[in-house]
């Protein structure tokens, strides 16, 4: 998954390859901004998982969006409260789900943020 704060948009994409999976969900993302006025070249990984569970959580304020975070898990919950506890501990205050994406789910999920 990416996301993009400026715009609050979440782009997903399912490939064999870690790295052209997240290539596949930043280009859908940037893609996405090109013609949003309110996009400010912010598209980066947020998260991946293979046999389960992604989400992303935010912190809007004013109607803007100033924090967010990735999780993953094996279940929806555990996604989703990674992505709760990644967001809040900007400091920023309470998040909530943006969105929670079901991949394959099954025994054995793995995944991470891009890059770690």
């Amino acid at each position: 998954m990416a996301y993009s704060m400026s715009m609050d948009a979440v782009s997903a994409s399912v490939r064999p390859r870690l790295e052209s999976a997240e290539m596949a969900a930043i280009n859908s993302c940037r893609s996405t901004g090109m013609n949003n006025p309110q996009y400010q070249g912010d598209c980066q990984g947020a998260v991946w998982v293979n046999n389960g569970y992604a989400a992303v959580a935010v912190h809007r304020q004013d109607n803007a969006v100033t924090a967010w975070g990735g999780g993953w898990g094996s279940s929806a919950d555990r996604a989703s409260q990674e992505a709760i506890n990644r967001c809040e501990n900007q400091g920023m205050g309470s998040c909530l789900i943006r969105e929670n994406w079901e991949i394959n789910p099954g025994p054995g999920a793995i995944g991470g943020s891009w890059g770690g």
